[in-house]
């Protein structure tokens, strides 16, 4: 395993002759789009855009004149010598993993940047290679890999290598994503004005798995709930001296929760901003289950809950202590 430092990262990526960035879902796009915006106008003569589902709005977001090309055009880059493929991943999607075996069949080196703390595994291999425990064949598992594995904190790169993670491909680089969220949150809430409110907010974020689960195992309860359960717990559970105010995931549809979360009710509405900044400024805690956003509200210096029942298979598996976890809604409102 090896560290590069802030600057370091940055002269890797600036030296290459070619760079294709690819990402689907919104996490591991936040982390490239930091990354890239780092090299601000010196970017390698010929960077493409290769971005699909959530990852196009957060680069569009985040950098101007973005052209997205195909998937398959990362193949042109077959024999150029000094190219780079630079991978977000998925737990689901095969987006990224499609790209990094496209890379590898054409000789072109890839490196894969990990922006969460769970699936390590899962986010490499064919669907078609899990198994019930997502415990595949080690040989197969190795073969999916990228030519490097990024992880971006000390605990992330602990996962990797219990993970089973060649430690020979492990890099260790800057949270960029991190750092311009804490100094953007920092000079926004110096400006903020108080909120009205005196009721105890929390922002809830949610985090959508029945789906996935559904046609990963079969079953969409079996980790033993759905986010439509986690949902109805935190609205029984609100006192009236509170407001919660949803985060939808950007998977998830305005009107997804209609009939279960009362939206147009005092003490309940759905978010409407487009930067969780704005939410963590009006927010006195934060909940949800394995989300970022979690990590996201420490950094930020506010309380996070990690609420799953007590009966669940799979409990937070955020490594992070400070996450206050609960198996009882009522304690995120006291």
């Amino acid at each position: 395993m090896s560290e590069i430092e802030h600057d370091g990262f940055i002269s890797e990526l600036r030296s290459r002759d070619a760079l294709a960035i690819v990402a689907c879902e919104s996490g591991g796009a936040k982390l490239l789009a930091a990354m890239i915006g780092k090299l601000g106008e010196d970017r390698p003569p010929s960077t493409t855009f290769h971005l699909a589902g959530p990852a196009v709005t957060v680069f569009n977001d985040k950098l101007d004149n973005i052209a997205n090309r195909q998937l398959e055009d990362i193949a042109d880059l077959k024999g150029a010598a000094g190219a780079l493929v630079l991978t977000g991943t998925s737990w689901m999607p095969d987006f990224e993993r499609r790209a990094i075996a496209l890379a590898k069949k054409n000789g072109t080196e890839v490196w894969s940047v990990l922006d969460h703390w769970t699936n390590f595994r899962e986010r490499f291999l064919p669907v078609d290679a899990w198994d019930g425990d997502h415990n595949a064949d080690n040989d197969a598992f190795v073969k999916a890999l990228p030519d490097r594995v990024i992880v971006c904190d000390d605990y992330a790169l602990v996962t990797a290598k219990s993970a089973g993670f060649p430690e020979d491909i492990l890099l260790q680089a800057p949270n960029y994503a991190m750092l311009d969220f804490k100094r953007k949150y920092k000079e926004q809430l110096a400006n903020a004005i108080p909120a009205h409110d005196k009721r105890r907010r929390i922002l809830y974020v949610s985090e959508p798995i029945a789906d996935d689960l559904k046609a990963t195992y079969g079953d969409e309860r079996h980790w033993g709930y759905t986010e439509f359960e986690l949902i109805k717990d935190i609205v029984k559970a609100k006192p009236n001296d509170a407001v919660v105010r949803l985060r939808l995931h950007p998977n998830e549809s305005i009107d997804k929760y209609k009939g279960m979360f009362p939206a147009d009710s005092d003490g309940f509405e759905i978010s409407s901003e487009r930067e969780i900044i704005k939410d963590f400024i009006w927010a006195d805690a934060v909940a949800g289950v394995h989300s970022m956003a979690l990590v996201m509200a420490l950094e930020a210096g506010i309380p996070a809950y990690s609420y799953i029942p007590a009966d669940a298979r799979q409990q937070c598996a955020l490594p992070h202590q400070e996450i206050r976890r609960t198996t009882n809604p009522s304690e995120i409102f006291d």
